[in-house]
């Protein structure tokens, strides 16, 4: 497994809980409270969260924050940072391992915390900018609201969108871990996936010999 692996594995259903997010909290000014581990939305909204790393704009880098001594980030913020280094450190995963790391097209903030949401089973993930850079956070909370869309419609909805925002090589390893994501019934028919839920909903997708999209369907939506 590379870096790439495992991102693929994990951007579907973290991009769909993105969407999500961003319908939550709308256009509210952020706050951060390192102290009591919160991350607030205007006057109404208040999540605990962990600290991922940190984007640093004239350096064009990512620190880890396991590895950020200036900021004094308590222990307790650093558990999803912790999982993702411990896990590099074992599959041998430099850029998880590395504390400092060159931003470019795969590796930057959005892309690690894409993949610490989906790694860790975060509600979602929040970029704060500041000048000279951005911290990214992750949110888990349980009090953060539920999205009750069934999931052939979550993954019908995203994934189109997703192809289009993120920089996707490989479209059908991306599709098949966002199925494996809601522990769907997987079947490969040669270029085709076919996905059933545990209420007998199936979902379709038709790729090309690059491994991209040509056709998703299901029983009531084309896409």
């Amino acid at each position: 497994m590379d870096f790439q692996d495992l991102f693929l594995r994990h951007v579907g259903r973290s991009f769909e809980k993105q969407l999500f997010f961003a319908d939550i909290i709308g256009s509210r000014p952020w706050a951060f409270d390192m102290s009591a581990g919160r991350l607030s939305f205007g006057d109404d909204l208040s999540y605990r969260m962990q600290v991922i790393g940190t984007e640093a704009t004239t350096a064009n880098s990512w620190l880890w924050a396991w590895a950020n001594e200036v900021s004094s980030i308590p222990p307790a913020l650093l558990e999803d940072a912790n999982a993702l280094r411990d896990f590099g450190e074992r599959e041998n995963l430099i850029p998880l391992k590395q504390s400092q790391v060159v931003i470019d097209e795969r590796h930057n903030g959005h892309n690690f915390s894409l993949l610490a949401s989906g790694y860790n089973a975060a509600n979602a993930y929040y970029r704060g900018p500041y000048e000279g850079g951005a911290v990214f956070m992750t949110i888990h909370d349980a009090r953060f609201p539920e999205d009750d869309r069934h999931p052939i419609q979550r993954i019908t909805t995203t994934f189109p969108e997703l192809l289009k925002s993120v920089p996707i090589d490989n479209h059908r390893a991306a599709f098949a871990g966002y199925l494996e994501a809601y522990e769907m019934s997987v079947d490969i028919i040669g270029n085709i996936i076919q996905g059933s839920t545990s209420d007998g909903q199936r979902l379709e997708a038709e790729f090309d010999q690059q491994n991209r999209l040509v056709e998703m369907t299901n029983e009531t939506a084309q896409v």
